[in-house]
């Protein structure tokens, strides 16, 4: 899989809908965080258990931001997205 670092580790501003998707991803995993922290006995655990779903959410946004590529495409899903 090609792999362009300057767009994978730069700045990638989202457009309106990858905002959108981003907000449910980060509903969603407050959500199962709340879930975790309210029925999951304070102990090792519950932490690893916790930072998961921080990556999780992480590594989700990071793909939206992306429109799931490795490399800059000519013209992408989330480049027409932004021009409408």
């Amino acid at each position: 899989m090609p792999y362009d670092p300057e767009f994978v580790i730069g700045f990638n501003a989202p457009n309106p809908k990858q905002i959108a998707a981003m907000a449910n991803v980060r509903t969603a995993a407050i959500e199962f965080s709340q879930a975790i922290i309210d029925n999951v006995p304070d102990c090792a655990d519950r932490v690893v258990a916790l930072r998961e779903v921080r990556e999780a959410s992480m590594w989700a946004c990071a793909a939206i931001s992306l429109g799931g590529a490795f490399e800059r495409p000519a013209e992408h899903e989330y480049q027409k997205d932004a021009k409408s």
